[in-house]
């Protein structure tokens, strides 16, 4: 194996760990977030840095956004949520020319001119990744974020566990933060995540 496919067999038995210690402590009933504060900057480039690779296996253009902020929540979580969601995103991005968009922005409108943001002193941040994949049927919609749920299967796509966006929920509303999606059959989704800006 390669220098490169060891470091990544590493990462990914680090992230295991991880995992099973929020997820024990979820099962536990205990809280798995604190008053923390979490830098953007740093999330998202070490999430670029992660998923690169496989986006480029897959030709599927994989963006970041150049404004970001300061927010409460735990780093590990806050990481872990969108790793997830960044995931689904690529798994979901098979068109020919699969693009999967991470934003950033103050309020509750990261689509907004980034020029404004900067400006901008809202007491929230959103981040939103969106996906250009076959988008979500409207009966697994409605309750998407509930345990064990799944998407339809097709075929060389292997069935998720149906606990991931549980988990991406519970963790984001641990942080006092929430989560939704919006879906076009055909186009994509789209997940849109709310956090209290720290000043």
């Amino acid at each position: 194996m390669s220098p490169g496919g060891i470091e990544q067999v590493e990462g990914l038995v680090r992230r295991c760990w991880t995992m099973t210690g929020i997820l024990r402590d979820m099962l536990a009933g205990e809280e798995v977030v604190g008053p923390g504060q979490t830098d953007l900057s740093a999330i998202f480039e070490e999430l670029r840095s992660r998923f690169f690779h496989q986006a480029q296996v897959r030709k599927i253009r994989l963006e970041f956004p150049s404004w970001t902020a300061r927010v409460l929540g735990e780093p590990v979580q806050l990481r872990e949520a969108l790793a997830n969601l960044i995931a689904n995103a690529l798994r979901w991005s098979d068109k020919k020319e699969g693009v999967v968009t991470v934003r950033c922005g103050p309020g509750g409108t990261p689509g907004d001119e980034k020029d404004n943001y900067k400006s901008h002193e809202g007491k929230e941040v959103c981040i939103e990744v969106e996906d250009n994949g076959p988008g979500i049927p409207p009966d697994v919609l409605s309750r998407l974020f509930e345990p064990f749920v799944k998407g339809p299967t097709t075929p060389g796509r292997p069935a998720g566990t149906g606990l991931g966006l549980f988990f991406c929920k519970t963790l984001i509303e641990g942080c006092g933060g929430t989560i939704r999606a919006v879906t076009n059959p055909g186009l994509g989704t789209c997940f849109s995540i709310t956090l209290s800006r720290v000043p």
